[in-house]
């Protein structure tokens, strides 16, 4: 390890039943770590020292847990997606207050983890197919949040506190559960797209006419 000690990037990708190596975590420098479509079960305890870590993707693993991220708080991207036997988020989840693009579909999450509503940078978050039940209504804190997916999960309503989120411009919660729609969704000023196609909604508020071809049913 001791001649990657000045990498700034590396990829380990699409290589069957790969594994990171023990050390990984004492590559100093490491800006960006793509180490997806492996097949690896778990990933060693010391890549949580990668402080200057900024990206980091994992997805099409078969990662069961993740290890504690808590000092990984300059990273910006994380791709965890397709981790089918991943149901939960790792120790530390909330300390990753630099996050701005997460993308967890298709795991195996049932409840909406606590920690991602105090990422308060997040600009995207991938959620979609996974058997989320509810939404909580911390989801208000991400104010920064742009693109929210919670597609195909089990979701039977969504809390009034989503219209806080003044810079959302696409909302998909298609192919869930839901009964109703809150009337707060016409507090999102800067939406483009909103779906709710395939859930078991009979009416919308009148308000939400206000939105016209950008909520889609």
């Amino acid at each position: 390890m001791s001649r990657l000690r000045n990498f700034k990037e590396i990829n380990i990708s699409y290589c069957k039943n790969a594994e990171l190596p023990r050390g990984i975590g004492k590559i100093p420098n490491l800006e960006v770590l793509l180490f997806h479509f492996n097949n690896c079960e778990s990933l060693p305890e010391d890549i949580g020292n990668l402080k200057k870590l900024k990206t980091l993707n994992l997805e099409y693993n078969n990662l069961k847990e993740l290890p504690n991220f808590s000092n990984l708080k300059n990273l910006v991207i994380l791709h965890l997606n397709k981790n089918k036997e991943l149901s939960s988020v790792p120790e530390g989840f909330e300390n990753l207050q630099n996050l701005e693009i997460l993308n967890m579909s298709y795991l195996n999450i049932t409840e909406f983890p606590e920690s991602i509503t105090k990422l308060t940078n997040l600009q995207e978050l991938y959620l979609s197919n996974n058997k989320i039940t509810s939404v909580p209504k911390e989801i208000g804190n991400l104010q920064n949040l742009k693109q929210l997916n919670l597609m195909e999960n089990e979701i039977t309503s969504i809390p009034d506190e989503i219209g806080n989120l003044q810079n959302l411009r696409n909302l998909y919660l298609s192919f869930n559960k839901l009964t109703s729609v809150p009337s707060t969704l016409v507090n999102l000023k800067n939406i483009d797209t909103i779906t709710l196609w395939e859930n078991e909604i009979e009416s919308v508020p009148e308000s939400l006419k206000e939105l016209g071809k950008k909520i889609r049913i």
